[in-house]
Parts: structure tokens; sequence; C-alpha cells
């Protein structure tokens, strides 16, 4: 058995539903999944088109708000944002609707790492050394955030608190050292800011926790998730070996966003 066909095994006995968001004008990508993940039971979630999204009706309707006062210092929401902030929400709903314990929420344009031979073999006990309260577990991100700078331990340790004295909440010491990955077992460290939702682990309670807080929308999917891990609203772990990257050879759907720092370890 090949390292990928373990670890697909393992993913379908372990998450109630998998689930791969994918706009219904995506062929070319859905073309290029199946042999990706020929082998993972997944059932296909139609996505949000953002570019058909008339964000000022949602923001009347009270299903947006763009406004910049969740997210200071940060350009508005693309209409692409909205429309994978949506597609995620959805999904949410489903897990609840369906009353399912937990689920894998990927996105279609994913690839899965088969250089670690031992990669089933670590995954398999990363499952196991989730707490039974867990929230959210991701299988791939990007923006590591291994080592905190120089000039980070100053700014965490000694400018910021002084700063947080001053009542200054933008400051907090305790959520800047939680932007962070922090050791919590063998193969699993709690979840720090990351960026990408294109491969994570959902459990019920989590979904309705990121239900409430991204309700109405407000911050792009993967910026909410990580929000919320910095203030402590959620019980967010990753796995140390990353299972899934982002295929950065496909043009993204989401226009004007970052450059990944975790690219794909198939691209040189």
């Amino acid at each position: 058995m090949s390292s990928k066909e373990a670890i697909f095994k393992l993913i379908n006995r372990s998450f109630d539903q998998v689930f791969l968001i994918s706009l219904k004008k995506s062929n070319d990508r859905r073309e290029k999944l199946k042999d990706i993940l020929n082998g993972l039971d997944y059932e296909i979630f139609w996505g949000v088109n953002g570019s058909e999204l008339d964000l000022n009706e949602l923001e009347l309707s009270g299903k947006l708000d763009n406004s910049g006062r969740y997210q200071q210092n940060r350009p508005p929401l693309s209409s692409g944002e909205v429309g994978c902030a949506l597609s995620h929400l959805g999904i949410y709903q489903t897990i609840l609707e369906r009353g399912l314990k937990n689920a894998l929420i990927l996105e279609d344009d994913l690839v899965v790492d088969q250089s670690n031979p031992g990669l089933p073999g670590t995954l398999e006990q990363s499952f196991s050394e989730l707490p039974p309260d867990w929230d959210l577990l991701y299988l791939g991100y990007a923006d590591n955030n291994n080592a905190i700078s120089p000039g980070g331990l100053l700014r965490a340790w000694a400018i910021y608190p002084l700063l947080y004295l001053f009542n200054r909440e933008r400051f907090n010491p305790a959520k800047f050292r939680r932007r962070f990955p922090r050791n919590y077992s063998q193969n699993l460290q709690r979840a720090g800011y990351h960026y990408r939702t294109h491969a994570y682990g959902v459990s019920n309670n989590g979904a309705k926790k990121i239900l409430g807080f991204q309700t109405p929308v407000a911050y792009a999917s993967d910026n909410a998730i990580s929000e919320m891990c910095t203030t402590k609203a959620i019980n967010a772990f990753r796995v140390k070996n990353r299972v899934f990257y982002q295929n950065r050879d496909l043009e993204t759907t989401i226009k004007g966003r970052y450059i990944d720092k975790g690219k794909s370890p198939h691209r040189h």
C-alpha cells in the first residue's frame, strides 16, 4: 500500500464526511483531482462564486460586515474572499444539519505530500493525540511561524506588555504570542495564526463556534479561524507534518491575496 493510499484509508475512517469545495465552473481542477484524490471518499460541495455576489446587497441584508471595524488596517473583503467565506460557512451549516460528529474540509487546489513514507504513521498518532474537546485540526496550512524573531521576542515580552498597561488592546502580549504555534504533544501543536483553509478538520462544536463568529461575514475564511486561535475562542491544533499543500501552479480563484509561504514540496 502506498503512502497516499494509507493516508486516505486513515482519513476515510477518521472523519464522518470529507467535503471538497469547488466552483461549478472549475471543471479543470476537478479533473486533475480525480487522480490526486483517488481512494478518498469525498463529497463535492458547490462553492459560492464571488463574481456573482452583490456585496452591497449582502451588507444591507446583514450577511456581510465589510466596515473594517473587526480588521483594522486591512482593505475591505473582495467578492472572492466573501464567496470563499460563504462556502466554508455553508459546510459548517451542513455539518450541523446532518448531525455529523466531524468533517474534513478540502479545497480544490491541493496536492498530497507523498515525499514522506512515515507520514501515515505520524498522522495516525496525531489523531490519537487529539483531546476529546478539539474543535479544529489543520492538515494543511501556510506560514509556519515556527520561530519568533529576536524582534518578535522583544515585542512579546517587553514592548507589548508595557503598551498593554495603557489599555491598548491591540498590543495584547498574550494574543501576540498565540500567533505562533506552541507544542502540545509529539505530533501536534496548538495552532497559531496561519493562512489558507485548503485542508482542515472541524468538529461539530467547532463548526458551531465558527458559524457564530463569522455571522455576519467580517473576515476571510482563514483569517476568521486564525483570529479565533489567537483569542482562544477555538480549541485548534495543527499536525507538525503537513499532509496537504496548495498546488501553487494553479491560478487562485481569489484575486489579490498574499503569496503562499508554505509552498508545495512538489515545486522547486
